[in-house]
C-alpha cells in the first residue's frame, strides 16, 4: 500500500511537473557532514534518479500475523430498547456477557438492571464498574 501512495504521488508530481525545475543536489549536501555519525551525503545522483522506479523490487517481508474484526451488528438508539437487549444477545449467540459500567450507572441501578433483563434471557453476566 506505501508503494502505490508513492507511485501515485509521483504520477502526480510528473503530470503536475513538479521536478523538471530541479536542479541537483547543491553542492554543500556532499561537503557538510551530518551528525551524529558526522558523514557527508554519499549517495550517487543516478541512484537518487531511480530510487522510487525501483520500488517493485523491494521485498515485503512475510506477514507474521493477521488481525480480522467480524462487522459490528448495527446499534441502535431509543426509548424502551433496553427491554430488547437479551433478545438481541441471544439473537448474537451470546452465552455471557462482560459488561463495562461506570460507578454512576452501578450505583442508579441501571447496570442492574441490565444483568437482569440478560438473566431473563438466559445471558449469563460479569459487571465491571471501576471505570
Amino acid at each position: 500500500m506505501g508503494k502505490e501512495t508513492i507511485k501515485d504521488g509521483l504520477a502526480f508530481n510528473k503530470g503536475t511537473e513538479f521536478g523538471k525545475d530541479d536542479d541537483a543536489l547543491p553542492g554543500f549536501v556532499r561537503t557538510e557532514s551530518l551528525p551524529p555519525t558526522n558523514q557527508v551525503f554519499d549517495v550517487e545522483e543516478t541512484e537518487l534518479d531511480n530510487i522510487w522506479e525501483e520500488l517493485d523490487n523491494v521485498k515485503e517481508p512475510k506477514k507474521l500475523w493477521e488481525v480480522r474484526h467480524p462487522s459490528m451488528p448495527p446499534m441502535l438508539f431509543g426509548t424502551g430498547l433496553i427491554q430488547r437487549l437479551g433478545e438481541r444477545a441471544g439473537r448474537l449467540n451470546m452465552k455471557k456477557v462482560f459488561l463495562i459500567a461506570g460507578p454512576v450507572m452501578k450505583r442508579i441501578g441501571r447496570a442492574e438492571q441490565i444483568q437482569n433483563i440478560l438473566e431473563d434471557s438466559g445471558i449469563s453476566s460479569v459487571l465491571f464498574s471501576e471505570v
